[in-house]
Order: structure tokens, then sequence, then C-alpha cells
């Protein structure tokens, strides 16, 4: 389930319905017993929670020469997020 949501993660970075199964599957994940889930669990919701946060932020300047490299610098975040997280779960390792 793990990956499902790793891999969830990263199809909703670039169509917005995964992301919400991503949000669901990582809540799902925090509330394991096993602590090797669940820090993967946070460590994707803290991801989601501040990617959301800084799209929020984003929207203020979106229009301006400065919001596609800011949009490319959150994306290219997530996207190096979800492979850290993947390759520590691959290893058997919490994130840190």
């Amino acid at each position: 389930m793990t990956y499902t949501a790793y891999a969830s993660m990263m199809l909703g970075l670039f169509l917005g319905v995964f992301a919400v199964a991503a949000c669901v599957l990582a809540f799902l994940l925090m509330r394991r017993e096993d602590p090797l889930y669940a820090a993967h669990g946070r460590y994707q919701l803290l991801t989601i929670g501040y990617a959301a946060l800084a799209l929020l932020l984003l929207m203020l300047v979106i229009k301006t020469a400065v919001g596609p490299f800011l949009l490319l610098a959150i994306k290219l975040w997530a996207i190096y997020r979800v492979i850290a997280g993947a390759y520590l779960l691959t290893q058997g390792r919490a994130p840190a």
C-alpha cells in the first residue's frame, strides 16, 4: 500500500484526482501500527501539505514572470520527495 501511495503522489502532480487518493492512502498509512509505515505516512502527508501550502501561496504570483518558475520548483521538490521516500522504503528505512 505504501508504494501505491507514492505512485499516487507522483501521478497527483499531473492529475489532481490521484492527489486526493494519495492523501487518503497516506492518512491510512499513518494510522498503521508498524512504525516504518506510519513514518512513511507522516512523510507523505507532510509532503502533500507543504506542496498544497506552496501552491496556495503561488496563486498570488502565478500571473507574474516568476510564477511558472516557482510552479516548476514546487513540482521538482515534490518529485524529489516522492523518489527519496520510495528509495528509503526499498531500503527498509524510515524517512527523517
